[in-house]
């Protein structure tokens, strides 16, 4: 192949001469402003003022391929902004420099429904880098189905406090934060870390 023409240098430019010129109208220019998506540097200020990020994790967040299903799930769920951002920004992350993630296998529809779980407390978000890393080397199986083998779903209350209760009985010498420890570590991925702890310090007081 060959070049038809040469290429023009920073001082060769002008207005194409073989395309008359055509007149830009102020309703369509309007029409166009309309359109346009809103800046970078406003999507910016929204994240750290309406959804209360820190600078850090806003700044990562804004320049993040995952920015769009961010917002999906901030407008369909009603789940902490933080707490995404910072799965989308820290957790994958974290999972990738580990190679526990096949992240070309995850789609939009995984994380919509992990955060959907999230959403109706099935799920805690101390579970969230198991379930998606699973997911993403077997893509095809349900999120549902493979949180059931991964037996991450929340503990019920009765089921909880029965847990802890043991563990305090079992382990009456140990200082409170040596018990809180353990009962985390039992029902970890499966129940909240600070119910856990406050569960903990209501049946060692009572």
């Amino acid at each position: 192949t060959y070049f038809t023409r040469p290429l023009p240098g920073a001082a060769r430019m002008y207005p194409e001469t073989d395309i008359p010129p055509m007149k830009i109208e102020n309703s369509y220019l309007r029409k166009l402003k309309r359109t346009l998506p809103q800046p970078l540097t406003q999507k910016l200020e929204i994240l750290k003022t309406t959804y209360k990020l820190s600078t850090d994790l806003a700044n990562q967040l804004i320049v993040s391929k995952y920015l769009p299903i961010f917002e999906k799930i901030i407008k369909t769920h009603r789940v902490e902004p933080k707490i995404v951002a910072s799965f989308f920004v820290n957790t994958l992350k974290d999972l990738k420099r580990k190679n526990e993630l096949k992240e070309e296998n995850l789609r939009e529809k995984h994380f919509l429904k992990l955060f959907e779980m999230f959403a109706r407390g099935e799920i805690v978000k101390e579970a969230f880098p198991q379930i998606i890393s699973r997911v993403s080397f077997d893509p095809e199986k349900n999120l549902e189905q493979i949180v059931d083998e991964l037996n991450l779903r929340v503990l019920k209350k009765g089921e909880l406090e029965r847990i802890v209760k043991k563990i305090v009985e079992e382990n009456k010498e140990l200082p409170l934060g040596k018990l809180i420890g353990i009962a985390i570590s039992k029902v970890r991925g499966k129940a909240d870390p600070k119910l856990v702890a406050e569960l903990v310090k209501r049946f060692k007081e009572g």
